[in-house]
């Protein structure tokens, strides 16, 4: 946890949950308005050669499409850890994010020092699951949203 003193909430927003039947996730632990940067996480980029084993281990479900070409955003048939592009792996919260088709909080690219930048895309209420879109083919069963995590907690 760390505050850099310049209104950057930096990770001490975020913190991690388990909910039963659900796993880990990210929930909200401070409010978030829209647009805040909510972490500038260090990518540790598996060049393309790498990426092929990576399909064999539980790390395939974690990494980015990492390409400063951005060739991706083209493909009408990009899968989950793509061998056609380097992978990132995100060194923070973000990695524990759970998908979502209606987000409250996105990330940017940042190829340049290989950081993920994470934003929030509206107000993120204290208690409110943090989700991203995972920008890929969805290739597990999804799970219901539920707005907070007490919601998450009654349900289960």
């Amino acid at each position: 946890m760390y505050d850099n003193n310049d209104g950057h909430p930096g990770p001490r927003c975020v913190t991690i949950r388990s909910v039963e039947g659900k796993g880990r996730h990210i929930i909200c632990h401070s409010f978030i308005p829209k647009g805040k940067e909510i972490d500038r996480i260090p990518v540790l980029v598996i060049p393309q050669s790498e990426v092929e084993p990576l399909n064999k281990t539980q790390l395939f479900n974690y990494v980015f499409e990492w390409d400063p070409e951005e060739r991706y955003k083209a493909s009408k048939d990009l899968v989950q850890c793509d061998q056609r592009y380097h992978q990132g792996v995100a060194l923070g919260l973000i990695s524990l994010c759970n998908h979502s088709y209606t987000p409250n909080s996105d990330y940017e690219f940042d190829y340049k020092n290989n950081y993920l930048v994470w934003r929030a895309l509206r107000d993120i209420a204290e208690g409110e699951e943090v989700t991203i879109h995972y920008k890929v083919p969805i290739w597990f069963e999804m799970y219901a949203e539920p707005e907070t995590v007490m919601e998450a907690t009654t349900a289960a």
